[in-house]
């Protein structure tokens, strides 16, 4: 999985995306390739300024609604015209990045769109993007280094992070499909990933299933691991 070879530019919409998606975008991004550059746009104090290694690109003299968009459709089209990327990574759920997509494709720019998981969905910019990812917002300080790693372990506090997100019906019930969207989405595992359903059951999660179709919730602590 993924594109070792493949150098990407990741550009965040600041306000379109929390700083609590950095470490589902930052795990979807180097499962696409090496990252040269990760910077956040914005015309206002979002939280971004905060993130270790995200570069925040401010414009006080810009106001308005879509100042934000402007700014980033601005440089993915400069580093295009100057052949200065070939890959580009659109972090937003703003369907008006279509037409920033479809322009970046017709320059030759592979792009990748992150969007966040909610109920609405940008439809231009899927439909223009080369691929879409839908990422789930993860607590940072629930996330320790080694949840990146995904031939690691996992840890259950990330897990249980990612689905609380998750739509549910009153009973906290997930469905077995979406959990497992989810996770992939936040980096967390792979479609390879074995062993799915004991580790959501070691993450304290109560799981009915036949297969892989079935409900999960979260329903206690982590059990122990020890022996």
């Amino acid at each position: 999985m993924g594109f070792p070879e493949m150098k990407v530019d990741l550009l965040i919409d600041g306000e379109n995306f929390r700083p609590s998606y950095w470490p589902s975008i930052k795990a979807a991004a180097i499962q696409l390739g090496r990252v040269r550059s990760v910077i956040a746009f914005s015309c206002m104090e979002t939280g971004w300024s905060r993130v270790e290694g995200v570069e925040v690109r401010h414009t006080p003299d810009l106001s308005g609604r879509n100042a934000a968009d402007f700014m980033l459709a601005m440089h993915a089209a400069v580093l295009a015209e100057r052949k200065r990327v070939k890959s580009v990574i659109i972090a937003s759920g703003d369907d008006g990045f279509g037409a920033v997509a479809r322009r970046l494709k017709g320059e030759g720019v592979k792009v990748f769109a992150f969007i966040p998981l909610t109920d609405r969905l940008p439809r231009r910019l899927v439909t223009n993007a080369d691929l879409t990812v839908v990422l789930p917002p993860v607590d940072p300080l629930l996330l320790k280094a080694s949840d990146l790693d995904l031939d690691g372990g996992w840890s259950a506090d990330t897990v249980r992070s990612v689905l609380g997100i998750c739509p549910a019906d009153k009973d906290g019930w997930i469905s077995l499909k979406t959990a497992r969207r989810a996770l992939i989405a936040s980096g967390l595992i792979t479609l390879e990933t074995k062993k799915f359903i004991s580790r959501l059951k070691k993450a304290g999660c109560e799981v009915v299933s036949n297969g892989q179709t079935g409900m999960v919730r979260v329903v206690a602590e982590p059990a122990s691991t020890a022996t």
